[in-house]
């Protein structure tokens, strides 16, 4: 990484500027014998070089001879600057060692939004930005939980509270999911439905609201549809007591068979 591109309070000396990128130095070191510094990056180039020499006054430098200036290092950090969003309106100046810890609480600093909605804005403005963001939770109208706000349109999907009227149009609205179930299966006099005696054989369907007259029209049919069902009942009840009583008897008979085997050995 080249040298520090800031903006100082005061002109920058020249002993503190590298040669080759001419910015602060980052990491300075120095050549000898002509003891010229740069930043340790911009020399990395010229130690790949056979014989490297000083970009300043083209003399040959032995790379071992290379070493760290931490004293000048410690000399440019402690230089005042202005922070990268002077332009913006921060007016905070500190030693350079300090800016790095600045930009991680200015509050003009451009800063990604919390709620991962893809915005960028200034760290002032996230506490504004949260109350518009389409990532933020609201709270649903109809049930109270907390929702994302893009994400409303889906929950009203499948929210339980959701105010929804009968499908079969029988003039009953303002009905939760919840009390809908209930209204289908037990309440709404136009959903057709089958007769309460299918399973005796009836296969009558009708709005429910006609149900009551089949029913008190149909008790004879009803009543005989009854008795052929518990006599088919009846019947297949018998067919199964024998096939068990078969079954029964032929283990048994196994049984006293094997024993008898058994004895005469």
């Amino acid at each position: 990484m080249p040298g520090y591109d800031v903006k100082f309070t005061g002109p920058l000396d020249k002993a503190f500027e590298c040669p080759i990128c001419l910015i602060a130095l980052r990491d300075p070191v120095q050549i000898t014998p002509c003891g010229h510094r740069m930043c340790s990056t911009c020399l990395q180039p010229i130690l790949r070089n056979k014989r490297p020499r000083c970009p300043l006054d083209n003399l040959n430098f032995d790379p071992v001879k290379v070493f760290s200036d931490n004293g000048c290092h410690r000399q440019i950090l402690n230089l005042q600057v202005m922070c990268t969003n002077l332009e913006k309106g921060c007016e905070w100046t500190g030693p350079l060692s300090d800016k790095e810890r600045h930009q991680d609480i200015c509050n003009f600093a451009e800063v990604s939004c919390p709620k991962r909605c893809g915005a960028s804005l200034e760290r002032r403005r996230v506490t504004d930005h949260s109350l518009e963001c389409v990532n933020r939770l609201t709270p649903c109208s109809h049930c109270g939980h907390q929702v994302i706000f893009n994400h409303m349109s889906l929950h009203l999907q499948t929210c339980v509270s959701f105010p929804v009227s009968c499908p079969a149009n029988c003039g009953v609205t303002n009905l939760t999911k919840e009390k809908l179930a209930v209204h289908i299966n037990t309440e709404c006099p136009l959903l057709e439905v089958p007769c309460k005696f299918v399973e005796a054989g009836c296969v009558y369907k009708a709005e429910r609201y006609k149900m009551k007259d089949h029913l008190s029209t149909s008790t004879e049919s009803h009543l005989n549809a009854l008795c052929d069902l518990v006599y088919s009942q009846k019947k297949q009840l018998e067919i199964r007591e024998k096939g068990f009583s078969f079954k029964r008897n032929t283990f048994n008979f196994k049984k006293k068979r094997c024993y008898c085997k058994n004895r005469s050995l």
